[in-house]
């Protein structure tokens, strides 16, 4: 399409395209005027706008094609369909042949037609309207040819696009409600862990069940990405731990061997752990699937610097300086029909595979600011690659702290919570670590009871306030009364959703904190912390 053309905006190629439509469907076609002179020029571009196929034929043999009529019938160059006769390219839904209606259309009777477009594989099903130029000697024919095949396709696409809207609503919701029964679990654990002290037995019991849970929080959350389609949160974190913890859990009971290789003082990267860890799960269980018979899988990660030259590094972070992890199997290798669309969705090597894990994966890493790709060949196995850039500001990387020490506080704090087990829990937790607590089961219980205390001169030093609550006020709405109230109260936002579902409101309402259900009471000690820190300051 030439400069003109591309620069029309959209209202003005709908309107091109209609007036075309009327163009054709009318026979108002200038066959007095050769077809080599400006005005077909101009024609020709007009209707190459078109979505829709069109021909000139003359008895039967092809003279005219458009750009769509190339793809329709699958060829580079105009060329290759001019004098083809088109009874062999279309047939009716009869099977009789399209001549046949010639004098149809001579006679001016225009109807659309079922027909079927001959193609490799599956013929193409289509609707074709034609008609007649102004009379003439000559026994042209132009034809409009709407692709129904690709409509039937577009609107299996649309279908199946609201059904998972529809399926990654459902998913937030359960992961929401998930996150929440997962947080009266941990916390009752953790209190356990803290009150039994120094046995050794139970204490080990203890870790091993919250590990457990943790483990299911990292798959609601992945079911809230699904939801959400949106940034993940992330942190400055070490990947080497990382990447050996997720390669010996994903291959924990498989026939298959893992190698991993970790280079020393790994570079940091800002990431969602948890979701980084989805991907390195999703990639060793397709590596798994692709030996069934056993084998070994190879895990690296690696220091990439700016100028190391790595043929496998994606164009636009040449010269940048990443860490590259890569998940290698010696399996049978990806089919090469389907390499090209490994990482669209519902593409899948599995009889039963969904087609979403590679999918997803791609997703998370490039919402991570990192990419992704393969190397594949038959018989030889498949090799994944995960780029993503080194952070540089060392200031906000921390080494993991010691899970076991909790920071003991004083103060009066307002839990707010439409679940009454939650809301006693975290009392629990609070009265153990040394505060006062109160409970409010809704938004405007909170603002009832936060007025009643800065009456008394006895404020509250933090609100722990859930955001969502079904039939009440929810968070959103409490801290602009709350901030009415007291424009220096210190709210921390508590849910059951990633941060990412709040980010708008976390900044724009000026909370001072976020916990996501569920959380261990260190987590909760250390957020109070800071937050009364800060308050000191």
């Amino acid at each position: 399409m030439d400069r003109e053309n591309r620069c029309l905006n959209r209202e003005d190629r709908y309107s091109v395209k209609r007036e075309v439509r009327e163009f054709l469907k009318s026979g108002i076609t200038d066959t007095h005027s050769s077809f080599t002179d400006e005005y077909e020029e101009h024609i020709s571009s007009m209707i190459n706008l078109l979505d829709e196929a069109v021909l000139i034929h003359d008895d039967g043999l092809i003279r005219y094609a458009n750009k769509a009529a190339l793809k329709l019938f699958n060829v580079d160059d105009a060329r290759e369909l001019y004098g083809r006769d088109i009874g062999k390219l279309i047939y009716l839904d009869s099977g009789n042949s399209v001549k046949e209606t010639y004098a149809a259309y001579h006679d001016y009777e225009y109807k659309p037609l079922k027909i079927w477009i001959k193609r490799e594989g599956e013929p193409i099903e289509g609707k074709m309207i034609s008609s007649v130029p102004v009379p003439s000697g000559q026994k042209l024919v132009q034809s409009i040819i709407y692709n129904v095949s690709e409509r039937h396709k577009i609107m299996a696409e649309l279908e199946k696009a609201s059904r998972l809207n529809l399926l990654s609503t459902i998913a937030g919701g359960v992961a929401h409600d998930f996150n929440n029964f997962l947080a009266i679990m941990l916390g009752n654990i953790s209190l356990c862990r803290k009150k039994l002290g120094g046995n050794e037995t139970v204490y080990s019991m203890m870790n091993n069940i919250e590990n457990s849970i943790i483990r299911a929080k990292e798959l609601a959350n992945q079911l809230l990405f699904y939801a959400q389609d949106g940034s993940p949160t992330q942190k400055v974190a070490p990947l080497g731990k990382l990447v050996k913890d997720i390669t010996d859990f994903a291959l924990r009971g498989t026939s298959v061997h893992g190698e991993v290789h970790v280079s020393e003082k790994i570079g940091p990267v800002k990431i969602n752990d948890n979701q980084i860890a989805e991907v390195m799960n999703n990639l060793i269980i397709n590596a798994v699937q692709a030996m069934p018979h056993g084998g070994k899988i190879y895990v690296q990660a690696e220091n990439l610097p700016a100028d190391r030259i790595d043929n496998t590094i994606p164009l636009h972070f040449s010269g940048k300086e990443l860490v590259k992890i890569s998940v290698r199997d010696e399996g049978m290798g990806i089919p090469e029909k389907i390499r090209e669309k490994i990482f669209d969705q519902f593409i899948t090597t599995k009889p039963n595979g969904a087609g979403l894990g590679l999918s997803t994966s791609y997703r998370i890493i490039k919402n991570n600011h990192g990419d992704m790709n393969f190397q594949s060949q038959p018989g030889e196995g498949t090799t994944f690659n995960i780029y993503l850039p080194v952070c540089k500001d060392d200031r906000s990387y921390q080494k993991e702290k010691n899970k076991t020490e909790i920071t003991m506080g004083q103060g009066r704090v307002l839990v707010m919570d439409d679940l009454e087990p939650m809301r006693k829990l975290t009392g629990e937790m609070l009265n153990l670590l040394g505060y006062d607590v109160e409970y409010a089961a809704d938004g405007a219980e909170a603002i009832m009871l936060y007025k009643k205390s800065m009456q008394r001169a006895a404020p509250y030093d933090v609100v722990l306030m859930d955001m969502a609550i079904p039939g009440g006020m929810n968070g959103t709405a409490a801290i602009k009364g709350l901030l009415e109230i007291d424009p220096e109260a210190k709210v921390v936002m508590v849910s059951g959703y990633d941060c990412a579902e709040y980010i708008s409101q976390y900044f724009y309402h000026d909370f001072k904190g976020f916990l996501q259900k569920p959380f261990r009471i260190g987590e909760l000690a250390e957020m109070l912390k800071e937050v009364l820190a800060a308050n000191r300051e």
